[in-house]
């Protein structure tokens, strides 16, 4: 259910929070345990996606979000160099007083005018991004409760001799 759940809240890009998602037994037979985020590659947004929160850059002033469609992003939207400053000369523009901001790149025109040229958004600037909870674990959790407390409770009525109805 959490898996279904990711894949209707979240926008998935490549599959890793998704694959990550696993439900574990505890040795008491009792408690099962819901968790995303771990494995092979542990996806770090994992709790970002389900409890939501604000994200701030670490190094610098901004976090760099490629444009949709342009030359630093992948047609799924994922970023396709480590860093703003791997992407090659950008020149940035702030804008509102330089509260946010772009990394443009010109491309040089033709002939001796330089007709032609252009000025190509790469990426974003922004000084934060804040994103809502998502709760595709805890309400897959609720959910498995939900139908699982009726299922062990007549278990335990019939186990115990009893009918369901009785007290």
């Amino acid at each position: 259910m959490a898996k279904e759940l990711a894949r209707t809240r979240l926008k998935v890009r490549v599959g890793y929070l998704l694959r990550s998602i696993q439900a574990t037994l505890q040795p008491d037979g009792l408690t099962v345990s819901l968790r995303a985020g771990g494995g092979d590659r542990e996806v770090r947004y994992a709790r970002y996606q389900e409890k939501g929160g604000t994200i701030r850059p670490v190094k610098g002033k901004f976090l760099a979000i490629p444009m949709a469609g342009g030359p630093a992003a992948t047609p799924s939207g994922v970023a396709k160099f480590a860093s703003a400053r791997d992407a090659g000369p950008l020149r940035f523009v702030p804008i509102l007083g330089g509260a946010k901001g772009l990394l443009v790149r010109d491309i040089a025109g033709r002939g001796k005018a330089g007709r032609g040229a252009r000025s190509e958004i790469v990426y974003t600037l922004v000084r934060s991004v804040t994103g809502k909870p998502k709760w595709y674990l805890r309400d897959a959790m609720a959910e498995a409760s939900g139908r699982l407390s009726g299922r062990l409770d007549a278990a335990l009525h019939r186990a115990l001799g009893g009918d369901r109805g009785q007290s």
